[in-house]
Parts: C-alpha cells; structure tokens; sequence
C-alpha cells in the first residue's frame, strides 16, 4: 500500500514544481533584466530569448522529475510485489488453518494449504463456502453475533466448534485480523485445532476425579491451589480428620497459610518457592491447625501444573494425616533415647558393639572407671589395645566367638588396665542383639566391676590374718560371756592357750580382785544395752603377776537385730601406766620450757604469729602484734584476711623470688615468711615470721649505689692512668720545646698553649683519679675548723653577693688525716655547686659537728665502723635535685646544669675524695627545697707538726749525676730521658723493675733512680724491697698515676725520697732529684 501512495504523491508534486518554477523565473528574470537594461527594444529581444531559455529548463525539470517519478513507480511496484511474495509465503506454509473473509458475505476470498488438509475441502470447494458452512447449524446465530460486534483490528474470537467437509466436529481458537483485500474490506482469520488441547484437560480432569475418588476411599484429603489467584479446592474427609466443615476450611490461600503453625509457616513458604522455582514436586511435613484448636501433622505431597507458556497454573496435591506416624517416631526416639541414656547411665560398664569391630554405644560408667574419652577406644581394637596390652590377640579372639552366641555367656574375670595405669577385675558377661539393619551382627557385653570385692576378698584375709598376728589380745564371746576364740595375743598377755579358754568366762581366768563387784555390773549393764564398753582394770596371769589392761567390749549383732557375741580387745598397758607417771613429770617439765619458749619469742625481734587453717590469729608476739596493727588492723583472736595490699593466700604461697614476701605500706617495707604447721600429711595452720626491713634496704641501696660508683672508679682510674702517660709525655716535649732558642714569639705561643691545655687535662684527670680513688694523696693532720674559716673567708670575696654564707661549729677540735689540698677542693666544688643552684641568690651554711658511736646499728650510714667522727655539713637553699638524678649523684659526667656549664664532674671527684680519706658521704634533696651534703671523716686526738717544704718553680741543672729511668711506657720513658738528658744529667733507661735490677747487679752505678710504679714483671714497690740487697742502694724517686697504699716511713726505709705525681712538670721533678741528690 505504501509504494502506490508514494506514487500519487510524485504525481502531484510535478504539476506543483512546475508552478513554483514558471513564477520564480518571470519574478527574479524580469527584476533583473529592468536592473540591467534601460532600452525598450532590447528588453523585447531579451525577452523573447528569456521565454525559449525558460521552456528548455522547464522541459528539462519535468523530464528529471518524470523519470525520478517512474523510477519510484519501478521500486514501488518491486516492492509491492516482493510484499505479496513473502505474504503468500507465510499465508501459505502456516501450519494452523488460516483464511481470508469477506466480513459482510461471510464468504471465502483465500485460504492456505493447512485449511484445505485440516477441513478436507479442496481450495475450489473452500472459495465458494461461507463461514456458516464451517460451523455446525447450532452455532451460527452465535458467529452473527459475534461478528456484528468486532470493531477492533485485532479480535480475539475466542473457542469454537468447526465442521470438517465429513461432518465431524472439533474444537479450535480464532483469532481474526482485519484487512483491505483487492480495495475491499477483510478479516484474515487464523483457527487452532484445541482437540488435542481438550482431550489433555479432559485426562487431567479424569485423573483428578479418580484421584479424587481414591482420595475419598483412602479416608485423605486433596486440593487444587491456584497460585496466582490465590485460590484452593479442597476435596476429600477433611471434616473427619481436621474437623472443618467446606466453608471453614476456606478456598483462599491466605486461609491456608493461617492455618499453618506459625513456627511453621517460614520454613513451609520457602520449601514451596524452592519446589516450585525447581520445577519439583513439592513433598513437606508441617502442623496444621485442627477446628479444636490443636495441631495435627500432616504430609503435603504437590504437583506443579504449568501452562503452555512455561507458567505455573497450579498444584494438584494430596494432604496426607501423619499424626500417628510422628506420635509413633517421637515415641520411638524416645524410646531410643532412653535405651540410649539406660545404656550411657548405666551404674556398671555396658559395651555394644558390631563384628567389624566398631563400638556402638559404650556407657559413661565404664569411661569415668577406666579414664578413657570414647575416641580413645571407639573400636573393640583400640579398647583391648590400652586395657588388655600383650593380650590383645587373646581376647580379640575370644570376642570374635561371641557373635556365634544364640543365648547368653558368662566370660569369666578379666584383669583390665586403666588409662592411669590402675589395674581393675571385671567380671563379664554377653549376649547377642541379632542383626543391625545393615547386616551386621551385634552383641552386648556387661562388666562388672569386682574390683572391690577382689580386694575385700583380700582384706578379709587381711584381716584374719592380722587378728591373728595382732599384738592386742582379741577375744571374741558369746552372749553369755563364754569365749569362742581368741588370737595368740590373748594367750602371750594372760598365758592361757585358746584351748584353755574356750567355753569359759575370761573372769574365771585372769580375776585379780582388784575390781569390785559393781564395776562388773556396771560393764554388763554397758554392753547389754548395746554400747561399746571401755575401760582400764588390773587382772592377773596364768603365772599370778599383775598388769594394767586396757579393754574394749563391743556387741555384735546378727542380720535380724539380735546381740550374739562381744568382742574384746584387751591390751597390756602396764608399761604405759609407767610411762604416764613419768609423762606427769615430764609435763612439768615441758610447761616450764614452754614459757621459756614464750619468753624467747616475746625477745625474738621479728614479729612471729601463728594462724590456724581458717586464718585466725592464735598466738603474736609483741612485735607482730605491733606490726600486724600497722599493716591490717587485728590482733590476736581475729581473722586475718591480707597484710597491707597483699591477701594472706598470695602470703602463704612459694614467693617468685627467693623466700620472703615483700609487703610495702606507705614508706615502711616488711619481709614475710611463712611455714606450714604439719600433723602428719595434714595441715594445721602457718607459723609466720615478719620483719621490717625499712633501714636495711635503705643499706643495701646504699651499698648497690656504693658498689656501682666503685665500679665506674674502676674504669675510670684505667682510663686516667693511661691519659696521665699521654700528658706527661705531652708535658715533657711541650716543656722542652718551649726551652728551644729557634722557636719565633708564635711558635713560642702555640707551644705555651699546648702547656696549658695539657696542663687544664691533667687536673681533669686529677678529678677523675679523685673520683676512682686513685689519686696519689698526702694526708696529713689537718685542723679543719682553721680550715673550714680561711675557706669562707676566701668564698665571701668571691661568691656574689645575692648568696648568704654562714659558718656554726661547736667545742672542741676537728682534727683529720687529710690532704688539704683535696679537702679545700672537695669545699670549692660544694660551694660553686651550692652557687649554681642558686641563681637568684640564697643561704649557703657550713656547719661543723662532732659524732660518737659504739655500735654500729647506730651509724647514719652502712658501713661506718663505730667512733669519733666530724661530720661537716653544706646545705643551700637552691632549687634542689631531681630524685632522679638523684640516685646517679656521685657518678662522673651526672650533672643539674645546662650544656657547657660543667663537666659533670665534681661531685663524683668530693665521692672519690671523701672515700679515699676514710670516709662518708650523703645527700638530701628535695626539688625546690635546697641540698644538704653530709661528709663524715675520721677524727684525730694529736696534732703533728708536720713541714711541707715549698719548691721553686724553676728547673734545677744537673751535674752530669748518672739517673736510672725505670718506665715501662716506651714514650714516656723517651720523654723523661731527653728532659734529663737537657738538664746535664747522664741518663740510663730500663722498662722494668726487673731489667733495672739486672743492670744493678751487673755493677751499673746510679746516683739516683727515677721509677715508675706499676710495671709489668717488676712493680716499683717490689723493685726497692730488692735494692736493700744491694750494697749501699741509690736512692728512688717514684714518678705514678696511682696511689700507694702503704705507709710514707715505710717508703723511707726503702730509699724513697719522693713520690711525685704524673703527669709531672719538668721543674718540679729537676727540684725534686736535686734535692734527692743533696740527701
């Protein structure tokens, strides 16, 4: 239809160009030929050419327009033509019967080859055939019916009933489209035979009636559920077996679902979309609410019914009543729940198991006897494995016969192993169980455990046994008192034998008399009322000596309740009754050393309490009562819960470290100790000692501090030592150079400087030997109070003037051994410090005292021996020391101040100083509150005149003296023998004290000798001892880094004039030898 249109409209749009053209050319030629040209007869010329020039264009457009019109015709028609082809294809090769009607004839205009084969007309027959001829008469008024009303395009005709040309009548679906056929107006109708369609619902029908049928003789209930409409049909005896009437059991699917237990309903809603997205029958067990209220089981067994578009239309199903079957599979669980629990319970040892050898239940009885978990005998090989060991194979054997049994077998008493290792009897027994389900034969297997008997058996043997070899004597009566036995006991304490006493009244035997005839009623009345009589009486042997006895009557009765025998046991306490005399002595004795005891532990001066089991105080001495107040508020008598912070069974137990429990409270520090008080395996409380141990671990600080600085002295004093062979050899060259006459003034300078620094190194390492206690000292008597004023004197001219100073002494004298050169440097370095920490001005008070004491308990400080001392006190009111650096005080490069304000180390070198004169040092301190230095020094009662000589300080020539130089340092050495060699001396060198003496010997005469001390080989101070063999021994010069721990008359007596320190200038040793040389 779309070509011919488009054909018209190329015919009508030529006539239009051509219109359109013809205006435009006479409108745009004829205005611009005017514009153009002025002449009349020129414009008449032009215009007969304008006319033929527009009918040649003219013509040419209507010819392109033409042959574009017919070439659109050409393409229209080709497609036109193509458009029937195709159409004829589909109309003719359908497979459903389709036709072309004319709507108001009815008649045929075209059908395809599947109308002519389904209607059995040729298509000849078919084109001179109506609608009306196709439909069974009956039917025709209703096709008028329906035709008048089509109006759409598309009508769904709906089901009807066709007539093949035989008469035969079938089912089928029309759907008709309306259409224009050769300019007349259509319906193309496509028919679909439902015949098969129908036969298919009418099974399905069928099947559902019968099923229904064999649901109503089956007593069950059937449905059909609509899902998409939410509708259900229920069928069936629901009434008999919910109790619902039609319309109470609904027909909605939202009825169903609330009938549903709602702990149901969940589960039941995904098992049906799984089912049904599966495409699965749907099989599901759930509750369902009965007219009465309760729950019934029910099995809902559903079929998926789906559509030809592949949708679900509905599910026929079957709902099935299961309530008896669950009543029964509860009932049977717990049935096997309580076999199960009967066999796991089980007082005595139960095994079921299988003949390949798995266990199938083992009671809990049998794992708590022998200590095994199920895994570790879950199999009758593994359980004879660990309880019959080497006898496996044995007793496997023996099981495997037990699945032939028919009835049941006792098997007789086996010895089994424990997985502690214990060994246990079990007596056993089995029986078959039939076959499982899967074939397998099983046998039950019971155990006794006889475990206990067996060793009753053995008691009792035991026990007859020791009756017999008893040492008490034990006689057994009848009721009457006659006896009927009698262990050989009886016969070695009376002397009768058994066959004596039986049947007689053990009064008629060993009657002494002694006894009363009231104290035997009284015993007959006691053991014929059922008691247990004991006793002490005097009887008589066979032989007629007396002795004290002990007696026990006890009734025995029978299994009905009555009395039949006594018992007696009888021992010989004579030699206890003799002992108890002397236990009365004894017991005075022991009050006695028990106060003793008390005064003792009220002396102990440790705290000693004793606590029983529950923790209560019975004894403390006054110390523990005293400490026990302070650290947990009880006394004796109460219930003792925790010392300090620390409960009392953290107390009891083994300490992490050492044996003593560590208590603090507030700045107080106690050690506790605690020890069991055993009555045999039994514990009958704690005896526990507490002591504080405040000022002894105040000491131990002191001394680790102590011990730390001496250590650090150590390594210092190596390093110093060698640092003063370093200076001194700087010193020695520096010095000589400096005498050089070529030297310029800045050579000169720069040597002077040398000097100088290695001059300012060597008082550092002077501090630092201070410090390690290895500076070479001269102590001398020193008057410290005359000391102490030049001192402040020289301190109030050089301190500012922001800083008070202040001096208080008492009486007496403040004589000590010292060298005042350290002294007065110990007093600077404590008051320059005291300075510093005093920026903004403040006290600094020196104060002199003295101190006595016997013992040694009462020295301020550990370690100080018991006697006169002067203490000298500094304290400052400066900012004070942070506890921190506190604790490093004294350690060498510890120091309060800012970077290049000091080296950090003049309190370790006052340390160094105060040790090597014998004595102390301290220090309080707190941040803010100032410091207070304590030193303590040995007090003297003399004063000697001593003289120390002053030396000049220009060097001192020689006059050609030959000197030995003993030095071990090769530069060193090197250095002093070419500033003696300068000097005009003739110098010999030696390493050591050994080659000295060697060249001694060997005849080398010496006016003097310059040693050092400590060498290898030969010292300095073994070395003189050995020049006293020596026929008139040249004097000695020591030159050391060290101090010399003996006495300056000793040195004397060895030929030693001098002891000079190193680094030593050149002047001070050419002073020196010369004034050796001159003695």
């Amino acid at each position: 239809m779309k070509p011919m249109k488009d054909v018209r409209l190329t015919t009508l749009r030529i006539p239009l160009v051509y219109a359109i053209f013809g205006l435009l050319w006479i409108l745009f030629t004829d205005l611009l030929l005017f514009m153009l040209v002025r002449d009349i007869d020129v414009i008449a010329q032009i215009q007969t050419y304008k006319g033929w020039l527009f009918v040649i264009l003219s013509t040419l457009i209507i010819y392109g327009l033409v042959a574009r019109s017919a070439q659109q015709n050409e393409a229209a028609q080709e497609a036109l033509a193509q458009s029937e082809r195709l159409y004829r294809l589909l109309f003719n090769n359908n497979p459903l019967p389709m036709w072309v009607f004319d709507l108001s004839t009815l008649k045929f205009l075209e059908v395809n080859d599947a109308a002519v084969d389904k209607y059995q007309y040729s298509r000849e027959e078919f084109l001179n055939l109506t609608l009306k001829d196709v439909r069974p008469p009956e039917d025709v008024p209703l096709l008028l019916e329906n035709l008048a009303q089509m109006a759409k395009p598309i009508n769904y005709a709906g089901e009807w009933r066709h007539r093949r040309q035989d008469g035969t009548v079938f089912p089928v679906e029309v759907i008709s489209h309306e259409m224009s056929y050769n300019g007349r107006t259509t319906h193309l109708a496509v028919a679909k035979d439902l015949t098969e369609q129908k036969r298919v619902e009418a099974e399905r029908a069928n099947v559902f009636q019968r099923n229904q049928a064999l649901v109503q003789a089956l007593g069950e209930i059937v449905y059909e559920w609509f899902p998409s409409r939410g509708e259900v049909r229920w069928e069936g005896d629901y009434g008999r077996i919910l109790g619902y009437s039609a319309d109470e059991m609904g027909d909605t699917t939202a009825v169903w679902q609330e009938k549903i237990h709602p702990d149901d309903l969940a589960f039941v809603k995904q098992a049906v979309d799984a089912a049904h997205s599966r495409r699965r029958n749907l099989e599901i067990e759930y509750r369902f609410l009965q007219k009465d209220g309760t729950y019934r089981w029910m099995l809902d067994r559903g079929v998926p019914v789906f559509n030809d578009k592949d949708e679900l239309e509905k599910v026929v199903g079957v709902f099935l009543d299961i309530h008896d079957r669950k009543q029964t599979e509860v009932a049977l669980r717990q049935s096997e729940e309580r076999f199960r629990r009967a066999i796991e319970f089980a007082p005595f040892p139960i095994f079921i198991h299988a003949e390949d050898g798995n266990f199938l239940a083992i009671s809990r009885t049998l794992l708590d006897i022998t200590g095994y978990t199920f895994a570790e005998i879950s199999t009758v090989s593994k359980w004879t494995e660990r309880a019959y060991g080497v006898e496996q194979a044995q007793i496997m054997a023996g099981i495997d016969r037990l699945y032939e049994l028919d009835e049941r077998v006792a098997e007789g008493e086996f010895y089994i192993t424990c997985k502690d290792g214990a060994q246990r009897v079990w007596e056993f027994s089995s029986a078959p169980l039939g076959r499982l389900p899967d074939g397998r034969r099983s046998v039950i297997s019971i155990a006794v455990d006889v475990t206990e008997r067996k060793n009753a058996e053995k008691q009792m043997h035991l026990q007859n046994s020791a009756l017999n070899a008893a040492a008490n004597g034990i006689v057994i009566t009848d009721i009457n008192g006659l006896v009927e036995w009698a262990n050989p006991a009886f016969t070695e304490l009376t002397g009768y034998t058994l066959a004596e006493a039986l049947g007689k009244n053990p009064r008629e035997l060993v009657k002494s008399d002694k006894q009363d005839r009231a104290f035997f009623e009284s015993l007959w009345q006691t053991i014929l009322s059922g008691k247990v009589w004991r006793g002490e009486l005097i009887n008589r042997r066979k032989d007629g000596t007396l002795y004290y006895e002990e007696e026990a009557i006890t009734p025995v009765w029978n299994e009905d309740g009555s009395m039949t025998h006594f018992i007696a046991i009888k021992q010989d306490i004579t030699t206890r009754k003799q002992a108890e005399k002397e236990r009365e002595q004894l017991l005075k004795q022991v009050q006695s050393q028990a106060e003793q005891t008390n005064q003792i532990m009220q002396s102990v001066p440790e705290g000693i309490f004793l606590l029983d089991r529950a923790g209560e105080i019975l004894i403390a001495n006054d110390k523990a009562e005293e400490h026990l107040a302070l650290l947990a508020d009880v006394a004796v008598g109460d219930t003792l819960t925790n010392l300090g912070d620390k409960p009392l069974a953290a107390l009891l137990t083994q300490p992490e470290h050492g044996n003593w429990h560590e208590i603090r409270v507030q700045n107080q520090v106690f050690e506790l100790i605690p020890q069991q008080v055993k009555s045999g395996p039994v514990s009958q409380g704690w005896v526990l000692v507490l002591r504080e141990v405040t000022e002894q671990r105040r000491i131990e600080e002191q001394l680790h501090r102590q011990e730390r600085l001496a250590a650090i002295g150590q390594l210092a004093a190596g390093i110093a030592h060698d640092f003063n062979n370093l200076m001194a050899v700087i010193l020695l060259y520096a010095q000589l150079l400096a005498r050089s006459p070529r030297l310029i003034a800045k050579e000169k300078e720069q040597i002077n400087t040398i000097s100088l620094q290695a001059q300012r190194a060597a008082r550092l390492i002077e501090q630092i030997l201070d410090f390690s206690r290895r500076a070479v000292f001269e102590r001398r008597p020193l008057d410290l109070l005359s000391l102490l004023k030049e001192e402040v004197k020289l301190l109030q001219r050089t301190l500012s003037e922001n800083i008070e100073l202040q001096f208080e002494h008492g009486a007496g004298n403040y004589i000590v051994k010292a060298d005042v050169t350290r002294i007065q440097q110990t007093i600077m370095n404590l008051a320059f410090n005291a300075r510093d920490a005093m920026p903004e001005g403040g006290r600094l008070q020196f104060d002199l005292s003295h101190l006595s004491f016997d013992q040694a308990e009462q020295a301020p400080l550990p370690l100080m021996p018991p006697g006169s001392w002067i203490r000298l006190s500094v304290k400052d009111t400066g900012t004070g020391i942070d506890p921190d650096v506190l604790e490093h005080i004294f350690e060498p490069f510890v120091t309060t101040k800012e970077p290049g304000k000091g080296t950090g180390l003049g309190l370790s070198q006052v340390h160094g100083i105060v040790a090597q004169h014998d004595g102390f040092i301290t220090v309080q301190s707190q941040p803010g509150a100032g410091s207070t230095f304590d030193l303590y020094f040995p007090a003297m009662s003399l004063i000697e005149d001593v003289v120390v000589p002053e030396l000049p300080e220009t060097a001192v020539s020689g006059q050609g003296e030959r000197l030995l130089v003993v030095e071990d340092e090769p530069d060193l050495r090197a250095a002093l023998v070419e500033s003696l060699t300068l000097l005009q001396y003739d110098v010999v060198e030696t390493a050591n004290g050994a080659e000295a003496l060697a060249q001694l010997e060997q005849g080398t005469a010496v006016d003097l000798i310059i040693c050092d001390v400590i060498m290898p080989q030969m010292g300095g101070l073994p070395f003189v001892q050995a020049l006293q063999r020596l026929n008139a021994p040249p004097p000695v010069i020591f030159v050391t880094g060290h101090p010399l721990d003996v006495e300056p008359d000793y040195l004397r007596e060895m030929g030693v004039r001098n002891v000079l320190t190193k680094p030593v200038q050149p002047a001070q040793l050419s002073q020196a030898i010369a004034a050796a040389l001159k003695q």
